[in-house]
């Protein structure tokens, strides 16, 4: 098994173990061994049945320094498995901040709920989250540190940028690029040929020709 330790504690992060859990009842595949924290004050609390193991700055600190200090995470990480992160929030921008202080320091996993199929080969990069019922018989390309909740509908040629978020029920048909940092909210539909520019936020329930 492969150690991980999820990055936030919020509704993401609670998701995202669920779909880990998932994952491990098909073949035990993660061992995780815990959350990290946005926040200062939330270290020795329980999430989803897992501890709290330190905060992201105190993260970013051990591998800037690679000292020992208080934070029992610290222990943890020198782990003799394999260890990766998963970075489980939906603010792209923090995304990309966080990775870009964690690359080459850390590996990032892909997760992926047991219940999706892909009916073609695709191209998901590290760091992705793809929640149950993602409904696609097209090709498509997802960027790094991308979350698509559940629910989705990618057509033919999808191309998604980088640390994108795109919320339930949202509908993307073929034909449509979607750039880095695009903060889609639930039940969007973007029609075909369609072109999304970077760091674009959509409202729920909006319609895009």
């Amino acid at each position: 098994m492969k150690d991980i330790v999820i990055i936030g504690t919020e509704n993401i992060g609670k998701e995202v173990v669920k779909i880990i859990e998932a994952i491990n009842s098909k073949r035990n595949t993660w061992n995780v061994l815990g959350f990290i924290s946005l926040k200062k004050d939330e270290e020795g609390s329980n999430i989803e049945g897992y501890s709290v193991l330190g905060s992201i700055d105190s993260m970013f600190n051990y591998f800037e320094s690679r000292k020992k200090d208080k934070f029992y995470f610290f222990k943890k990480l020198e782990s003799q498995n394999e260890l990766f992160t998963i970075i489980a929030i939906d603010n792209c921008k923090l995304k990309k901040e966080i990775e870009n202080k964690l690359k080459d320091k850390i590996k990032f996993a892909t997760i992926i709920h047991p219940d999706v199929t892909f009916f073609n080969k695709q191209e998901v990069r590290e760091g992705t989250i793809i929640y149950p019922g993602l409904i696609s018989v097209g090709r498509f390309k997802l960027g790094k540190h991308v979350i698509l909740k559940q629910k989705c509908s990618l057509g033919n040629n999808i191309e998604i940028g980088d640390y994108s978020f795109i919320s339930f029920n949202s509908n993307i048909d073929s034909n449509v690029m979607v750039k880095e940092g695009s903060y889609i909210e639930a039940n969007t539909t973007i029609l075909a040929n369609s072109n999304i520019d970077k760091n674009t936020y959509i409202k729920e329930g909006s319609i895009l020709y």
